[in-house]
């Protein structure tokens, strides 16, 4: 389906954001609207955050015609999981646990 249609009907063009949360849609990958900026699911829409989450292009169409701004979530743990290493001192804590073979760690 072309990005610029649904249901056979021309739609606005998405945002960079829009056309993001589709792509990883069309992946497979459930995604959901973040408040603009944020981390927080944008509640109006999803108000049961990542439960809420799709992979269906109607539905992420929906979701930033009305949220152009929004920041795309993605739901981790299905097809990929996520390490968030906040600062210096973190990211030297785990080089140190990889180096000890807690684990093999790399920079990304």
């Amino acid at each position: 389906m072309d990005r610029c249609q649904r249901g056979g009907k021309p739609t606005p063009l998405m945002t960079p954001l829009g056309d993001a949360a589709l792509s990883y849609g069309n992946r497979g990958w459930t995604v959901l609207p973040l408040v603009p900026g944020g981390k927080a699911p944008l509640g109006l829409l999803v108000p049961h955050g990542y439960k809420n989450a799709s992979n269906d292009d109607d539905q992420i169409h929906s979701w930033w015609e009305i949220a152009p701004l929004a920041n795309v979530g993605l739901v981790t743990g299905i097809h990929f999981d996520v390490l968030d290493i906040d600062g210096p001192a973190a990211v030297e804590a785990l080089m140190v646990a990889g180096a000890a073979g807690q684990g093999v760690v790399g920079p990304t």
